[in-house]
């Protein structure tokens, strides 16, 4: 069983879509860039001169602008990742705890079920199979109660109908090996 997640790669995964983010976003303000600047400079060396002038005025401000757009793009959609990243934690965590305080009310479910994709769903099976042996130990332990019960009412009648001494011990022997078996289910719930 693994320790954290069934995903084994998940903070890797998440890792490398965050920085294919960041490389898009970057290759699509250099796109910007170039598609912003004129792409020919003039015939003559004035020509030249007046497209270099025209760039060092217009160059600060759209590259600015461009990158401060494609900064918003980046951030929003890396926040907007591990947004839903974290949801694959946070929910099933969530819904671990809430089914780990029904079991400790005495509530024994069991029923914990994730989304296809979510994370965590190994504790989930652990907290599930947890519920299941303590319900089948208190099943048995019911079970081995109304035994008990049954045959001491069994005990009181045949000391009421003055029965012999070996019926009644069979009785209280089936008793105390009831009494065992409870004995032997709570021995096996360690505290």
């Amino acid at each position: 069983m693994q320790t954290f997640s069934s995903r084994p790669f998940y903070r890797t995964q998440l890792f490398f879509l965050t920085l294919l983010i960041v490389v898009f976003g970057a290759a699509l303000a250099a796109a910007g860039v170039f598609l912003a600047l004129p792409r020919d400079l003039g015939d003559g060396y004035g020509a030249v001169l007046s497209t270099v002038k025209v760039l060092e005025k217009a160059l600060l401000g759209k590259a600015v602008a461009i990158y401060a757009v494609m900064a918003l793009f980046i951030a929003g959609t890396v926040v907007l990742l591990h947004l839903f990243y974290s949801h694959r934690i946070a929910g099933p965590a969530y819904r671990l705890a809430r089914e780990a305080g029904s079991i400790g009310q005495g509530k024994l479910k069991g029923e914990i079920r994730f989304r296809r994709k979510d994370s965590l769903t190994d504790m989930a099976d652990a907290l599930n199979q947890a519920a299941e042996r303590y319900r089948d130990r208190v099943t048995e332990a019911r079970h081995a109660l109304s035994i008990i019960e049954a045959k001491t009412e069994s005990v009181a009648h045949l000391i009421q109908r003055g029965e012999s001494a070996p019926a009644v011990e069979q009785a209280l022997r089936d008793v105390t090996g009831q009494l065992q078996k409870i004995e032997s289910v709570i021995a096996e719930v360690r505290t």
